[in-house]
């Protein structure tokens, strides 16, 4: 009885404390289920739907238009624009579409006298469920297009089945897997965990152990320890980010864009890590024990990655989550380090990347420092 008497009152002091401040083990009981079934439920296995697609007619005749609105069969292609092929072209290249549909002079003639017709397709492949998503509606219109030539010509002694020659030509990802493009998700995540554990958690631990005591009580300014330990943890985060993307290349993830490209991969990263190095610096200066800013801090980075891009295509989130994802820095980030290791360095693609991440970075050091410094005056 005197065990079972001890385990009681160690039970009712336990119990206690947690009665006093209940939120944490509320706060995961709720916040869990919701970030895994509500967020990451939907954020994998989606499926493609209005992928936009460029086409580009040279033949006006009744079957190339046949052919042309077969395509937009179901609901996986959409075309977004019917123009030359210098313009499907420079849409392809910034990412306005994903494919070109190249309908060339004679398609309808070639139908006609019941000789193949050749239909060209440009991909950018760089994202593997998108581009297997284009060859699927290519096969669903061309089988539209079969059908709708056999009824118009069912009347005749022996209905004309026409044979489409659809040759694909990869643009943009020639030879992609999915560890490719999962490498630069990889990487911003390594990123971001590191930013999380060398800036605000150093910070809680600093204070818990007395560190920042001592630092306050030496002759430095009290910015120059704020902006010291930001600068310090971005250094530590990128370092960690160089090491993931020199693993990655390791185990055959090709960057395709040389020495220029990496370089500005790791000005992307630096930006990375300076932002949420600020954010949870902020977080830091409000947050005084580390449960409570570990629950807090899993609460925003993992949605905030998963609904980055990382591991699977936006495209294929419901439409009520997109809005969430592009309101995400980490979005443009992904696509930013994605872009320059698999697609070139394109800077009317990478523009908005860089912007979006440069505002993000400098807004969040800005609050980070002036939250922390208040903490230390």
């Amino acid at each position: 009885m005197g065990m079972l008497g001890d385990t009681y009152i160690i039970w009712e002091k336990e119990m206690q404390i947690w009665a006093k401040t209940p939120i944490m083990s509320l706060g995961r009981a709720f916040m869990m289920p919701i970030l895994w079934l509500v967020i990451f439920g939907n954020v994998f296995g989606g499926t493609v739907s209005n992928v936009p697609i460029a086409l580009v007619m040279e033949d006006n005749g009744h079957y190339a238009q046949v052919f042309s609105e077969s395509l937009s069969e179901g609901s996986i292609l959409r075309v977004t624009a019917n123009t030359n092929y210098q313009h499907a072209l420079d849409l392809l290249e910034n990412r306005k579409v994903t494919a070109i549909v190249f309908i060339p002079p004679g398609f309808s003639g070639s139908i006609a006298q019941g000789n193949p017709a050749q239909v060209k397709v440009s991909i950018d492949s760089t994202t593997p469920l998108l581009s297997g998503a284009i060859s699927s509606g290519l096969a669903r219109g061309q089988q539209k297009f079969a059908n709708q030539i056999l009824l118009e010509t069912s009347n005749l002694a022996v209905p004309t089945a026409p044979t489409l020659d659809i040759q694909q030509n990869i643009l943009f990802g020639r030879g992609m897997r999915y560890i490719d493009f999962m490498a630069a998700g990889v990487v911003v995540q390594v990123m971001v965990f590191s930013a999380l554990f060398a800036g605000g958690m150093g910070i809680i631990l600093d204070r818990e152990i007395g560190t920042l005591k001592m630092l306050m009580a030496a002759p430095i300014d009290k910015m120059a320890i704020v902006l010291g330990k930001i600068s310090a943890g971005a250094t530590q985060a990128v370092f960690s980010g160089a090491i993931a993307l020199g693993i990655a290349v390791a185990i055959g993830v090709q960057i395709k864009t040389g020495l220029v490209g990496i370089a500005l991969v790791f000005v992307m990263l630096t930006l990375v890590a300076f932002g949420f190095i600020g954010m949870t610096v902020a977080l830091a200066a409000r947050i005084r024990t580390l449960e409570s800013f570990m629950m807090a801090v899993q609460t925003i980075v993992m949605p905030v990655w998963f609904l980055s891009g990382s591991l699977y295509p936006i495209e294929t989130i419901p439409d009520w989550l997109r809005p969430i994802a592009l309101m995400n820095p980490l979005t443009y980030a992904t696509d930013a380090v994605r872009s320059l290791m698999l697609r070139g360095v394109i800077w009317s693609t990478l523009a908005f990347d860089f912007g979006v991440m440069i505002v993000f970075s400098l807004l969040m050091v800005f609050i980070g420092t002036r939250m922390f410094k208040r903490t230390l005056e």
